[in-house]
């Protein structure tokens, strides 16, 4: 399998590309049975019995309608869904009640199942099914073969030849197939997160923000994009070597992480010191102060910078868009345009001196934007409230991050961290 086929796979997801597994394998084992059923027209005794005719008209055209849908999805007529899924049960369906005049001449010539024992090696090598259906499909044939044998008065050790390898085509296709899906699943999630933090990557990130921004929109519920990028990462590498850079990356994944508090809310590494964590927020009041505190709790950590006239330990500069859908229902909101902006208010943020958070609001229907906080005033304000010396009001955000941190040692003593300091208390927890 070469690497477009790989990726291809990888976002699609796994149940489209067993979809497409099993239709390109029914398309051969619709093939097969036609051809069966042509060398059986060169038997005279086929012509002989009624009931092979009638097993003759139910494969036939069974396998014909499944060739046709084939060819219309390779076409791109038909789109890959879970109806492709039920239409391939149904396949098979008709292959084991075709194959049932055979499964009588078995009985009848009274020596081993050989026709059952053909497709039960079919429905272990060629279908891809979870274990429900195996098993579903399965309990159906066997089911089937007994009510024959039964019927026609077979000897005992028929039925215990039919039960045998039923049993044991059931238990190989689970275990085989599960094993398979399993591998591909565990494929997928490893491609999808960061070797290194744990987190999403960009591509284990790229699904799942689609579908909650569409499920936000879909119920009027604001949500915010949050920019995060690590203050003079080149420098604190250059200071300190590449292993503290990564355990320094890896620690701002814990701090974004924690400060995330729903199963909802994504947190990805979005390339090199960037991360891009998106969640549904009440208001963007709560969206700066998630922010906020994103910013407060990697400080907090005290791990030792590389930019001395910014803060003495390592610190993060946060870009925030936020949306506020009108009403609910589909809206002109691009998820790729809610990017640029957290990545534009991530640039002002590192323009106006880093350690900070800005913050642009996007309204109506994604095409009125306007800069909501300049100076990120209630955080501001916070931390300078919790910091010896500081002036009331005046400081700007790097003189109030630079006491939150010089607080650190007085906020340990009274059982809190910087970061309670700079996010205050009696706040509404999120």
């Amino acid at each position: 399998m070469d690497r477009n086929s790989t990726d291809d796979i990888l976002d699609r997801g796994i149940d489209y590309y067993l979809s497409e597994l099993n239709l390109s394998r029914g398309w051969m084992a619709a093939l097969a049975v036609l051809l069966f059923q042509g060398i059986n027209l060169l038997d005279p005794d086929f012509y002989k019995s009624a009931r092979l005719w009638v097993g003759f008209a139910v494969l036939v055209p069974g396998c014909f309608l499944f060739l046709a849908y084939c060819r219309a999805y390779k076409k791109k007529r038909i789109a890959c869904s879970r109806r492709s899924d039920w239409i391939y049960l149904c396949f098979w369906a008709i292959i084991s009640l075709g194959m049932m005049p055979y499964f009588v001449e078995d009985v009848r010539a009274g020596g081993m199942p050989s026709n059952c024992f053909l497709l039960c090696c079919a429905l272990m090598i060629v279908p891809v099914f979870p274990a429900p259906q195996t098993a579903a499909l399965f309990g159906v044939y066997l089911a089937e073969n007994l009510i024959i044998s039964i019927g026609m008065h077979a000897q005992p050790v028929y039925h215990l030849q039919i039960l045998v390898v039923c049993g044991i085509g059931c238990l190989f296709s689970c275990r085989t197939h599960q094993f398979y899906i399993g591998v591909i699943d565990d494929l997928k999630e490893r491609s999808c997160r960061d070797f290194m933090t744990k987190i999403y990557n960009r591509r284990g990130c790229r699904d799942q923000v689609y579908r909650m921004v569409e499920m936000c929109l879909r119920h009027g519920r604001p949500f915010a994009f949050f920019m995060v990028d690590i203050d003079g990462f080149k420098q604190f590498n250059d200071r300190f070597g590449h292993r503290r850079g990564d355990e320094a990356l890896i620690a701002a994944a814990e701090c974004l992480g924690e400060c995330l508090a729903r199963k909802s809310d994504i947190l990805c590494r979005y390339g090199g010191e960037e991360f891009l964590a998106v969640a549904s927020v009440p208001s963007d009041q709560e969206a700066r102060w998630i922010a906020e505190r994103m910013r407060a709790s990697v400080e907090a950590k005290m791990i030792e910078g590389a930019c001395p006239d910014v803060s003495p330990y390592l610190t993060i500069s946060v870009g925030v868009s936020v949306c506020m859908p009108e009403g609910t229902g589909k809206q002109d909101i691009c998820v790729d345009d809610m990017i640029v902006k957290a990545d534009e208010a991530l640039y002002a943020a590192k323009g106006d001196g880093r350690n900070c958070v800005r913050l642009l609001r996007v309204s109506g229907r994604g095409r009125s934007l306007r800069i909501l906080d300049s100076r990120c005033a209630v955080a501001a304000a916070r931390a300078a409230a919790g910091t010896a010396g500081s002036t009331a009001g005046g400081a700007d955000s790097k003189a109030a991050s630079r006491g939150v941190a010089a607080g650190g040692a007085d906020n340990k003593a009274a059982g809190r961290t910087p970061a309670d300091a700079a996010m205050g208390e009696g706040r509404t927890s999120y």
